[in-house]
């Protein structure tokens, strides 16, 4: 079950307790932000926090998000698709709809492979259907097709997660 399915469940039953919990514990007690799977749980706890009016420890945990992420990319440079997805939503956090689609725009597009999750990813939802936020979607989508026909071309024993006909991104 993923973190976003969990929320939507407790929203419904406006019981936020277990989840907040979940996040703090991979956070750590400190609420200092170490690594990238802290970041990710800060991110979806400012979601939580703001969605049940705990609106200081929504803007301490901002804090210390966008402290932490803009030297990311330069420690470990793989990371440039996520660090870009958690710094949009970082930007979206303040409004600032034009560098959100900046972030997401400045990442190369052989690095945006995985991230198709972008096209479904709640945090960015206020981008959905932005022109430019679907232009990236779609450099994306190309990207993925592109990859899977030269693989198939290549007749080898390609696993189901390649030759599967998935859904597209949108």
């Amino acid at each position: 079950m993923t973190m976003d399915v969990m929320i939507h469940d407790a929203g419904n039953n406006d019981n936020f307790d277990d989840i907040i919990e979940h996040l703090v514990q991979i956070i750590g007690p400190s609420g200092k932000i170490n690594d990238m799977p802290e970041v990710a749980a800060a991110v979806v706890l400012v979601r939580v926090y703001e969605m049940t009016g705990q609106l200081d420890r929504a803007d301490a945990l901002k804090a210390e998000v966008q402290e932490f992420l803009p030297h990311e990319v330069e420690v470990r440079p793989r990371m440039a698709p996520t660090v870009a997805n958690l710094t949009a939503q970082t930007r979206l956090w303040r409004g600032d709809i034009d560098r959100a689609l900046s972030d997401l725009e400045s990442v190369p597009g052989a690095y945006m492979r995985h991230a198709w999750y972008l096209s479904r990813d709640p945090g960015l939802e206020s981008l959905h259907g932005h022109p430019r936020f679907e232009a990236v979607v779609d450099a994306i989508q190309k990207r993925i097709d592109s990859d899977r026909a030269e693989l198939e071309k290549s007749g080898d024993n390609l696993p189901p997660c390649i030759t599967n006909q998935r859904p597209k991104l949108n």
